[in-house]
């Protein structure tokens, strides 16, 4: 993993020392070397945490004439076998680096559809005074753009690296302040501030004149119709998965793994301990309830691994909420963000690589108190018909059969009925992953325009639009957002064995019966691997990662928090961003995610300077 940034803009020699402030911002991102590449009209800076051929990997990088030169953020998964096919560039390092730059003299722009893994890359093309720009298909490597002052062009991997160049003034985008309270993050397709833009996963982008065109050059796939059987699509997905474990277990540093205990992460060390003998583990341990502990000790015991398990101070909770925000440059209000973080920081003095298992429960239905109930509705409702007595009946019996199932609670069962005023799934959905309803928008006096703040895709309808929303939504806005800056800050690389493109390709193509049979989700996979996993681990209701933040609330360890951000009406969520002090104090006194959203935005917004 590393840090990347550039400044594209004539004489650009001029804008050493700029690139350099936005090396030292990504220090946490690279801190093994840093670099820097001057051309006349572009300058390339790059932080590095090497982990693939320390030795000769240094970046930026450039090919033999100096003709292009690369500053890249990622891991290319089978980046040796792809090297055999590229005869006609006589290659100097060992590195994933250079192959993307072989790659693009080959095939220019068009290479991309050859490039797996997790990457965000700019390439400054000298002989054609262009920038091209790329990211990888889910999200899971970051990378944000800006004008300056005097029409510069800079990128960089962080919101911070952008700010740290000292060319522009941030203006908050207050519309993207709303989006945050209706999703407790920032979408994928937007930032928090008017001036900074972010690449969306799956496009490329290209510079030139200070003209920028932006082109999607990946789709998720449709439906796979070729798979004649179940068992036949069970061992392909078992070949893909362990092809993915194979290619992502290559490091020339210590790899290890984060053990929840669940499912996903029990079956990434199930297939990791077949390459690494005594392999690392990390668990992380929640007081009470939330602990699933018990479970990774089971997994680590049936695979022999080296399992730690790190603790939770609370004590250390107040200031770990307020130094996250330095962290996360914009508001973000996934309370997993803090264990994550101190996992990260705790692993990193045993390992300088983790997989995790980030995309299981999109890809794979995963969510199955939500999916189960879209599922039904699709039944219900499908092609139209969801107004008609028949369908109704249906849906009120197959409601009545599961009365019994203590996961079904009455508010549940009230909402099916709701269905019936939307015009799809999709509209459905979004309304029910709404945090803060408009109602609430209004009486805290935010202006709530009717803008789509989500990444849309062609929509059929069916229950599986909503594993697709997730992915190009949820996934990317949220979970990469988290474990990437959470395991960056401590200079840890994280991978994701699910989102490797060949398995997530095929997952997504599966149809929605092999992922999600009421009661099970996740079918294909449980099913696979039942032989290999206690039926403890496979049978289990997932479990989230989220920290107990209504107990935080309750026993007063955020009271101070609290008193100090959102009791005052000088701060500035009341006198920037204009919200009701009055709505706010009640909403406060919730003790809920609503409350961890208001308060995180407030902490968030007095630790940054931006115009309004």
């Amino acid at each position: 993993m590393c840090g990347i940034s550039g400044i594209v803009a004539p004489n650009s020699k001029r804008f050493k020392n700029n690139i350099e402030n936005m090396n030292k911002s990504l220090y946490h991102r690279g801190p093994d070397d840093m670099g820097t590449l001057i051309f006349n009209n572009c300058i390339l800076g790059h932080s590095r945490l090497s982990i693939i051929d320390q030795a000769k990997g240094k970046q930026p990088m450039a090919d033999d004439d100096r003709a292009t030169a690369i500053t890249f953020n990622g891991e290319i998964y089978g980046f040796k076998e792809i090297k055999k096919q590229l005869k006609n560039y006589s290659f100097k390092t060992n590195s994933d680096t250079e192959v993307i730059l072989a790659l693009y003299r080959q095939y220019g722009t068009k290479m991309l559809r050859m490039l797996p893994g997790m990457f965000a890359f700019a390439i400054w093309d000298d002989s054609k005074n262009t920038l091209f720009c790329a990211r990888d298909r889910f999200g899971e490597k970051p990378l944000y753009y800006s004008w300056g002052k005097n029409d510069e062009f800079i990128f960089s991997s962080e919101i911070k690296g952008i700010l740290a160049s000292g060319l522009i003034a941030p203006i908050i985008e207050k519309q993207a302040i709303i989006s945050y309270l209706k999703h407790s993050y920032i979408p994928p397709n937007r930032t928090v501030y008017k001036n900074i833009f972010t690449l969306a996963p799956s496009h490329k982008m290209v510079l030139i004149n200070k003209k920028i065109k932006i082109i999607r050059y990946w789709n998720l796939p449709n439906e796979n119709k070729y798979i004649s059987s179940f068992n036949e699509a069970k061992e392909e997905f078992q070949r893909l998965f362990n092809q993915s474990i194979k290619r992502q277990m290559v490091s020339d540093k210590p790899i290890g793994v984060f053990l929840s205990g669940g499912v996903d992460s029990s079956i990434i060390v199930s297939e990791a301990s077949n390459y690494e003998k005594k392999l690392r583990t990390i668990s992380f341990k929640f007081d009470g309830v939330m602990d699933e502990t018990k479970f990774a000790k089971k997994i680590s015991r049936q695979f022999n691994t080296n399992h730690t398990i790190i603790k939770l101070n609370d004590l250390a909770i107040p200031h770990v909420i307020e130094d996250l925000q330095s962290i996360y440059d914009e508001p973000f209000a996934d309370s997993s963000n803090v264990p994550t973080y101190l996992m990260a920081k705790a692993s990193k003095d045993l390992v300088n690589v983790v997989l995790g298992g980030d995309g299981g429960d999109e890809l794979l239905a995963g969510y199955d108190y939500w999916y189960n109930h879209l599922l039904d509705i699709e039944t219900c409702f499908n092609k139209g018909s969801h107004s008609s007595i028949k369908s109704i009946s249906k849906l009120i019996q197959r409601i009545g059969n599961r009365l019994s199932d203590r996961q079904y609670k009455i508010k549940t069962l009230i909402n099916r009925y709701e269905y019936l005023s939307y015009k799809s799934i999709i509209s459905y959905y979004y309304k029910n992953k709404q945090i803060f309803t408009n109602f609430e928008l209004e009486s805290l006096e935010l202006q709530n325009s009717i803008i789509q703040d989500w990444v849309s895709h062609h929509e059929l309808n069916i229950a599986d639009d909503a594993l697709k929303t997730d992915l190009m939504n949820y996934l990317p806005g949220d979970l990469l957002v988290k474990t990437d800056r959470a395991t960056m800050a401590n200079s840890l690389e994280i991978r994701a064995p699910f989102l490797d493109v060949d398995f997530a390709s095929f997952c997504v193509s599966l149809p929605i019966k092999y992922k999600i049979n009421f009661p099970y989700n996740k079918k294909i996979l449980k099913e696979t691997y039942s032989k290999y996993l206690p039926n403890s681990i496979i049978s289990r209701k997932k479990q989230g990662f989220g920290a107990p933040i209504k107990e935080w609330f309750k026993s007063g360890m955020l009271t101070d928090l609290v008193n100090e951000y959102t009791k005052n009406s000088q701060r500035k969520i009341f006198t920037d961003f204009g919200f009701n002090f009055n709505s706010t104090q009640n909403m406060m006194n919730e003790m809920n995610q609503k409350s961890w959203s208001l308060l995180i935005l407030s902490i968030w917004a007095e630790s940054k300077s931006y115009n309004i």
